[in-house]
């Protein structure tokens, strides 16, 4: 009932947007005038936040423009790559963290929402991470270890800076199944890896997002409420996010 609910919920707010977002472009195309406030955060203001992913060039004004247009358009805003596991911790002890401190900085300057993005994904995660100081493959402690370590030195240091993270990426396959990646298969079973993450991740963060895919979503969150004490909402968000990016790209 939960999922039908929603889905529902969701299918409603893209009509919605599918509706009023070519006139609001519209218009906004024919007008020069830098107070002109038909922007898309403030038309949506009452409603939600209208969020968009950004790159080290648009945050650091390299791609003026399109920084221009973000903070314009946008209160809430997504990093695309610079958070994940493979750009901010490559190698044991060595941390590059000069990209997410630009983008939490940009964040807070112009007073958007900030998502982390993201702590657990089978991409973009160094084959270190999952061997131990024997060559050998992470005992399901050792790994633990790895996560809790890793999510307390990434999440930790923007604690009451980023306002939400995305704790996993996509670890649910479309039939509603544990896909069988490094991370499931370092901990045995998804179960335990999820609730291990968010839990982690509950010390460092208001709020935890798990995009919607899949068919265990319901259930899975039910489940994981009562371990991140209630800070979890499945990320519809991420579904007005996709659509904005889509339209506004035509512009």
């Amino acid at each position: 009932m939960a999922s039908f609910v929603f889905n529902k919920i969701a299918v409603s707010l893209i009509k919605q947007l599918l509706i009023t977002f070519p006139l609001l472009i519209f218009s906004y195309r024919g007008s020069n005038n830098p107070t002109d406030d038909r922007t898309l955060k403030n038309v949506y203001k009452d409603a939600f936040l209208v969020g968009t992913a950004v790159t080290p060039a648009i945050t650091s004004g390299r791609d003026k423009e399109t920084q221009d247009i973000v903070i314009r358009q946008f209160n809430s805003i997504t990093v695309e790559n610079v958070m994940k596991a493979a750009f901010i911790n490559p190698e044991p002890g060595i941390y590059n963290f000069a990209p997410a401190d630009e983008y939490v900085d940009f964040g807070e300057r112009n007073k958007m929402f900030i998502v982390g993005h993201t702590l657990v994904w089978h991409n973009q995660c160094p084959a270190w991470f999952f061997i131990n100081a024997a060559g050998k493959p992470n005992s399901k402690e050792e790994q633990i270890e790895r996560l809790r370590s890793h999510i307390e030195a990434v999440a930790g240091r923007y604690a009451g800076r980023v306002h939400a993270w995305d704790v996993v990426n996509e670890v649910i396959d479309n039939d509603g199944s544990y896909r069988p990646t490094t991370w499931v298969n370092a901990f045995g079973n998804g179960d335990t890896l999820v609730k291990y993450a968010f839990k982690f991740a509950a010390a460092t963060s208001l709020e935890l997002l798990y995009p919607p895919i899949g068919g265990k979503t319901t259930s899975l969150l039910s489940s994981l409420q009562p371990v991140a004490a209630n800070k979890i909402r499945a990320a519809i968000a991420q579904t007005l996010f996709v659509t904005f990016f889509i339209l506004f790209s035509f512009y």
